[in-house]
């Protein structure tokens, strides 16, 4: 591989690069996997539509708590 498309494929290594529910979304059917992230990311959008629209203080307390969390 080129030098060019190295640092390219280094910087999009992370990016989505194709939209699966456009292209294919009954792969979701299928592939269990790709069906748990789907769930896992509209619960995110859930959360996301929840922390922006509560109060700043409880919002502050769900995010400390959050943070406080051990990564698995």
């Amino acid at each position: 591989v080129s030098k060019q498309a190295k640092e390219f494929l280094e910087y999009v290594y992370e990016e989505p690069l194709i939209d699966i529910q456009q292209e294919n979304a009954m792969l979701y059917h299928h592939a269990e996997p790709l069906a748990a992230v789907l769930r896992l990311r509209q619960r995110l959008k859930s959360l996301r539509a929840y922390l922006f629209s509560c109060r700043a203080a409880v919002a502050e307390d769900l995010r400390r708590s959050l943070r406080q969390r051990k990564v698995r």
